[in-house]
């Protein structure tokens, strides 16, 4: 899962291009609409200007890394963008 700050322009244009290419089942969501972060172990904080990757070990994964995470899964979907 891709949790991102929806009003950090970077981490939107981010988000837009690589939702299209993750696999079914994955996805990319803007910060605002996770109900509560503390269940997947961040704040609000932790989301203001950085994008975060929860891959499937549960591990969170911040800025670069998390960016870096989520084009690797894209890589490996085989999903292409319409």
């Amino acid at each position: 899962m891709l949790i991102y700050d929806g009003d950090h322009p970077p981490a939107v244009r981010f988000a837009r291009w690589v939702e299209p290419r993750l696999p079914l089942g994955v996805a990319a969501l803007p910060a605002s609409s996770v109900a509560d972060l503390t269940e997947i172990g961040l704040t609000p904080g932790d989301v203001a200007r950085q994008v975060w990757w929860i891959g499937v070990d549960g591990r969170p994964r911040v800025g670069l890394r998390a960016r870096v995470a989520a084009t690797k899964t894209c890589l490996f979907s085989g999903r292409k963008p319409d």
